[in-house]
C-alpha cells in the first residue's frame, strides 16, 4: 500500500507538470500574485544570511565598535579622516583583538588597540626623522662642495689697501719700523720715508701671484728710482723689482709683480716680507730727499686646481 501511494504521488507530480506544459494559459493565471486581502497582513518566509554576507555584517560590526573607542580615545583627527583608506586595516586589527560578536571591551582589549594604533603611527614619524636627516645630510654635502669648490677648484683674487696716514695707520703701523719714517701729515694724510730700508708685510700662499701698486711723491735725486725688494732667502735677502711709473697730478703710481713660485720668494706665518728700497738716503748728503707714501694696495692671485690643470697643458 504504501508503495502504490508513493506512486500515486510521483504520478500526480508528473501529470501535473504535463498539463502544465500542455495548458501553460491555464495554469499561468492561477500562478500570478494574488492581491493581498484587507486587513490581513502577508508573512514574508524568513531568508536566511549568506555565510558571507554575515562575515561582512560582522566585520561592520567591529569596524563600528572600532571607531567608536577611537574617536575619544586613541585616534588622531588625521586618522578620522581617512577612514575609508584605511577600514580594511582596522577591521584586521580588530578582529585579531575582539574575535567575539560583543561591544563590551575589557581595559586589557584596549591597552591591546592602543598599543597596536602606536605602533601604526611610529613608522610616519620614522620617517618624518629619515626625511629630515636626510635633509641635513644633503644640505652638508652641499656647504661642503661649495668650500670645497670655491677655495680650491676656482681662482680667486684677494685685496689689501694699507691707508698710509690714516687711524687704522696711526694705530697699527703698515710700515716699519717707525723711526724710519716720519709721523703722520694731517695735510696730505701720508708718511714720509726717511730710510732706504722700510718694510710691509703682505698675506700670500706659496703658488700666489703678488700684484702691488702704491701712490708717493717722486722726490728724488737724478737718476734714482722707486724699488720694491721682495724675500727670497731664509737669512736676510732679498729679491729687487723697478716699479713701473704712471703720473698722478703731483704724485705718482708705481705697480710691480712678484710670482711667489718662480721668483723663489720665502713666507713666513703665510706673509711675505717686502721693503722699499731707498738706496740714496744712505748717503748723508741726501737726506732732505724724503718720499711720501700715501698708500698701498695689494691684490694676491691665488690660482685654483682648476686653473693649475690649464697651465700644465
Amino acid at each position: 500500500m504504501e508503495e502504490n501511494n508513493t506512486n500515486k504521488g510521483k504520478d500526480r507530480f508528473r501529470y501535473s507538470d504535463y498539463y502544465k506544459s500542455k495548458y501553460p494559459s491555464i495554469f499561468r493565471n492561477s500562478e500570478e500574485k494574488k492581491e493581498p486581502i484587507k486587513g490581513v497582513t502577508e508573512v514574508k518566509p524568513v531568508q536566511e544570511k549568506a555565510p558571507e554576507q554575515n562575515i561582512i555584517q560582522e566585520k561592520k560590526q567591529k569596524v563600528s565598535i572600532f571607531k567608536k573607542l577611537f574617536k575619544k580615545k586613541v585616534m588622531p583627527k588625521t586618522i578620522i579622516k581617512e577612514q575609508p583608506k584605511i577600514e580594511e586595516k582596522q577591521v584586521k586589527l580588530v578582529s585579531e583583538i575582539i574575535p567575539r560578536k560583543t561591544e563590551k571591551l575589557t581595559q586589557t582589549d584596549l591597552q591591546k588597540i592602543e598599543k597596536i594604533m602606536r605602533e601604526e603611527n611610529k613608522p610616519r614619524k620614522e620617517n618624518i626623522l629619515k626625511i629630515l636627516l636626510l635633509l641635513v645630510v644633503i644640505g652638508t654635502l652641499v656647504y661642503i662642495s661649495y668650500i670645497f669648490y670655491a677655495n680650491f677648484l676656482l681662482s680667486k683674487d684677494i685685496m689689501y689697501y694699507y691707508d698710509i696716514g690714516s687711524s687704522e695707520d696711526a694705530k697699527n703701523p703698515y710700515l716699519f719700523p717707525e723711526n724710519r719714517t716720519t709721523p703722520i701729515d694731517n695735510l696730505t694724510s701720508s708718511r714720509n720715508i726717511t730710510s732706504w730700508l722700510v718694510y710691509f708685510s703682505v698675506p700670500a700662499s706659496k703658488d700666489s701671484l703678488i700684484s702691488i701698486q702704491t701712490r708717493y711723491k717722486k722726490n728724488f735725486p737724478a737718476g734714482y728710482q722707486m724699488t720694491l725688494g721682495a724675500r727670497d732667502q731664509e737669512d736676510w735677502h732679498y729679491k729687487y723689482k723697478e716699479l713701473e711709473e704712471f703720473d698722478d697730478n703731483t704724485w705718482t703710481l708705481g705697480e710691480v709683480q712678484f710670482d711667489v713660485k718662480n721668483d723663489s720668494l720665502v713666507t713666513r706665518n703665510k706673509e711675505i716680507s717686502m721693503l722699499f728700497d731707498l738706496t740714496y738716503l744712505a748717503k748723508p748728503e741726501y737726506q732732505k730727499y724724503t718720499v711720501p707714501i700715501d698708500w698701498i694696495t695689494i691684490t694676491v692671485h691665488k690660482p685654483g686646481l682648476i686653473e693649475k690643470l690649464n697651465n700644465l697643458y
